[in-house]
């Protein structure tokens, strides 16, 4: 936390009429923080995965619109390409395959050095189970835990 943002209020009781301020605990102190919110996006550089359809598109459509910064990642390189082209925001089309794990340093370096920081990760890539359980063989329930579980952790 920036010294400039923050002040020891041990154990205060008065802390709880401020407005616009909140608690923050750290290493056993207590701290006032002014609350800024994640609710100003305005200039953050934000990354969602899986942005080329569904959710993570309309993620990105809604952040440009708020003013973000925008790393566009997924598979699809003329899903994203289109993407791209209707926001008007600064943004980088990075696309790649999550479990391509011998190419993810480079592709965080890439997305790092963009803007020299990424402030907000939507982890939003992944894929569903499209058939019945029963008729689901393992390969199916493999590829999910890897692209839905593994990839994110790595």
């Amino acid at each position: 936390m920036p010294a400039a943002t923050r002040r020891s209020i041990g154990r205060d009781p008065g802390f709880s009429g401020l407005t616009g301020w909140k608690r923050v605990c750290f290493q056993g102190y207590l701290f006032k923080e002014k609350d800024r919110g994640m609710t100003d996006l305005a200039n953050k550089v934000v990354w969602i995965t899986g942005a080329s359809s569904g959710i993570g598109r309309a993620l990105a459509v809604k952040a440009a619109e708020r003013g973000c910064q925008l790393i566009l990642s997924g598979r699809r390189l003329d899903a994203l390409a289109s993407l791209s082209g209707s926001l008007n925001t600064p943004n980088l089309v990075l696309p790649f395959e999550t479990t391509d794990y011998p190419a993810l340093a480079g592709i965080v370096e890439q997305a790092w050095d963009w803007q020299g920081r990424v402030d907000v990760l939507i982890n939003n890539a992944g894929i569903s189970q499209r058939c019945i359980a029963l008729d689901a063989q393992p390969e199916i329930y493999t590829e999910l835990i890897n692209i839905d579980l593994i990839a994110p952790i790595w």
